[in-house]
């Protein structure tokens, strides 16, 4: 009875933090859109300052609920060199794509090293309509893709030198198995590799290669590392869901983080630099393995990424705003007798703890 009593006080504390997430991400996309139009065309500069306080402010909620709600945290593995120079040069991180929570943990790993508000990724065309999200990525300069590369190669060179003009340090970061990782997509992935006559992976899918090669000829002199980035959770512990994040449930992702100058990138041919990326795919099959076995990367160093109180005052903050709003709506809703939305409002709540009841979803992680 107790455990189903804090499951539900859990379930309900996340729905909570999800209202909040959502007002508040819809009042920031607003403001994005304002500065966007009205601010940007005259003074990029300092719409490229208002804009990652915006943008930091709205994620910052997420990495609360991972940190503060959940009790989730990053070990990083990495070496002394990359120490040094991670997140305070512009890079391009090349990530392994197995699991739903692969953004999150980049966040938490971005908001230690307090460049959160900086990251940017490589995002489907589809998903620049998704309003919070997506509404915030298309006011950030984040980098959309479409199903076609012709298209997407008209564009990606400007994009790109748009985020090198910053002048401060960011992270674009690229799945470059285009996908995240599923039985059936892996099956498709390795009949690929067996026609094209390529070494098979077992952890991943094969890497495409058009994207990358073209960012790593065009950057080639303009940034001086791209960065190696592996994730894996332990399979003992709560299945890394976005959900049982949700629901309280702590996950521990180790990400193991390697600096690569760009001088080691060929870029003379394409050929060269395809057969680099397959080789550093083959590498990343090899350190998957490695911590299959021992829940470990060989590295040098690791460091236990400790939470920051910045996300949860961030997320207090509006909470009260919005609370604070909420409560004066309720009054205004009793006391001029509109009882229908209370009504719903009360229905929302009782199928909300009626379905924590019934859920019974059993994930399963690739082994």
């Amino acid at each position: 009875m107790m455990s189903q009593t804090c499951s539900i006080v859990k379930l309900l504390g996340g729905l909570s933090l999800g209202v909040v997430f959502l007002v508040s991400g819809l009042t920031i996309n607003l403001l994005q859109l304002l500065a966007y139009v009205l601010v940007r065309p005259w003074a990029p500069a300092l719409h490229r300052r208002l804009n990652y306080f915006l943008l930091y402010s709205s994620w910052a909620q997420l990495v609360n609920v991972a940190q503060w709600w959940s009790g989730s945290k990053v070990r990083l593995h990495t070496d002394e060199e990359t120490l040094r120079h991670f997140c305070k040069e512009p890079t391009l991180s090349l990530m392994n794509h197995r699991y739903e929570v692969d953004w999150l943990m980049c966040f938490l790993c971005m908001d230690y090293f307090k460049n959160l508000g900086n990251s940017r990724s490589f995002i489907k065309q589809e998903l620049k309509r998704v309003p919070v999200i997506g509404w915030g990525w298309a006011c950030s300069d984040f980098i959309f893709v479409r199903r076609s590369w012709e298209q997407d190669a008209k564009n990606l060179g400007n994009q790109l030198d748009t985020l090198l003009s910053y002048g401060d340090p960011f992270n674009l970061l690229m799945f470059c198995e285009g996908t995240r990782l599923t039985p059936e997509k892996f099956e498709a992935s390795m009949a690929f590799a067996k026609q094209r006559g390529l070494p098979p992976l077992n952890y991943h899918l094969i890497p495409r290669t058009r994207g990358f090669n073209f960012c790593a000829r065009y950057l080639k002199d303009k940034m001086a590392a791209v960065y190696d980035l592996q994730l894996c959770f332990p399979p003992e512990g709560p299945a890394p869901t976005f959900l049982n994040v949700l629901l309280g449930k702590p996950l521990v992702g180790d990400l193991y983080v390697r600096r690569i100058p760009m001088s080691e990138v060929p870029t003379d041919s394409e050929e060269a630099s395809t057969k680099w990326l397959m080789e550093l795919y083959q590498h990343k099959d090899k350190l998957m393995e490695e911590y299959q076995r021992t829940r470990e990367f060989p590295t040098e160093k690791k460091v236990n990424l400790t939470r920051r109180a910045a996300p949860l005052v961030n997320t207090l903050a509006w909470a009260g705003v919005i609370g604070a709003g909420l409560m004066y709506l309720l009054a205004w809703l009793v006391q001029n007798g509109h009882y229908t939305p209370l009504g719903l409002l009360l229905l929302a709540l009782l199928f909300g703890k009626s379905s924590s009841k019934s859920s019974g979803l059993n994930y399963r992680v690739l082994q």
